[in-house]
């Protein structure tokens, strides 16, 4: 669809909605970059979309099963593929430190939702820690990280975090076989081998990867999630000068800021502990538009589409990140 096209859509949407909410503004309509068609992107995107669809015209979707994208999303926005796009807000951040001619035409339109950079180890392995990598690699082991294929946002977090301490991770093979839940089977099976997943607190395949963790012969917990204790990481600064990555703590225990969770996942030394915890990097998953046709937008589908994010928000948090929604 065409800029000229996209603009002239909302202009008749906008006249259309002063008139009436009711019938359709337009036939071009709207596309939105998601990444993987079966992903937390697609899902939140039709959660927020399907609201305002009958205001707007068609709302196509743009998927790439291939790598899942973050990095594609921001690509196919740039080159005016899509009007919108999800994204992780790291992903955000080092694309545009790295396309200075994208700073003042990509902008956020609305954060959505908060992801946590979960890092899930084998028991066996001993690892509790970044640094416990860090240190098994220094003393000649073989250590290994599944992170995803080229332009998947939890590939794209691993170059950042690299990126923020090479000297200490670079020597960490990067496998790039795709995040899920089927990947849960390789870090079971080998102690030598990791995995990032960017994904929601207590979204439904950590759920499921949390209860797969005691599918053994003795129930003991194969796998855990392990801490991000890097300095490095978190002094890491977007082209606004403003931290990249937040810290978190993810606890097994509740307490009075949320519901303990991972109760299978948060393990000292193969066993469970009851107050276990961990720290690890969050991000926000952005909805993104540029900047010229946010400008352009008519105010009545500005203000319908704004309204359409708060009304799918609850909806969103309870299934994407379930366990950060009342944090």
């Amino acid at each position: 669809m065409t800029r000229r096209a996209f603009v002239l859509g909302l202009a008749l949407g906008s006249l259309a909605m002063s008139a009436a909410f009711t019938a359709p503004a337009h036939a071009a309509g709207i596309s939105v970059c998601t990444g993987s068609s079966t992903g937390n992107y697609t899902a939140a995107a039709k959660e927020i979309f399907s609201r305002v669809a009958g205001r707007v015209g068609e709302v196509r979707f743009v998927t790439n099963d291939e790598s899942g994208g973050s990095l594609d999303n921001l690509r196919k926005l740039s080159a005016g593929q899509c009007d919108f796009a999800f994204t992780q807000s790291d992903v955000f951040d080092t694309y545009r430190s790295e396309n200075p001619a994208t700073l003042n035409n990509l902008v956020i339109y609305r954060k959505v939702y908060t992801e946590f950079a979960h890092v899930l180890c084998s028991t066996g392995s001993g690892w509790g820690s970044l640094a416990d990598l860090e240190a098994a690699k220094k003393k000649g082991q073989r250590v290994r990280m599944i992170v995803g294929p080229d332009g998947s946002g939890s590939a794209e977090t691993w170059r950042t975090i690299r990126r923020a301490n090479s000297a200490g991770l670079d020597g960490i093979e990067r496998v790039a076989d795709p995040v899920n839940i089927e990947a849960v089977s390789a870090i079971k099976d080998r102690k030598d081998t990791c995995m990032l997943w960017v994904s929601g607190l207590g979204s439904p395949n950590m759920e499921l990867a949390n209860r797969r963790s005691v599918n053994t012969r003795d129930g003991k917990p194969a796998f855990r999630l392990i801490t991000v204790n890097d300095d490095k990481i978190y002094a890491l600064k977007d082209p606004n000068g403003e931290p990249i990555y937040t810290a978190e703590t993810i606890e097994s225990k509740a307490n009075g800021r949320h519901p303990g969770i991972y109760n299978n996942l948060l393990a000292d030394n193969g066993w469970l502990s009851t107050d276990k915890s961990v720290k690890v990097p969050t991000v926000e998953a952005l909805l993104v538009t540029r900047q010229d046709l946010k400008q352009q937008m008519p105010r009545a589908i500005s203000t319908s589409l704004d309204q359409a994010v708060e009304d799918a928000s609850s909806t969103i948090w309870a299934t994407m990140s379930p366990g950060a929604a009342n944090k």
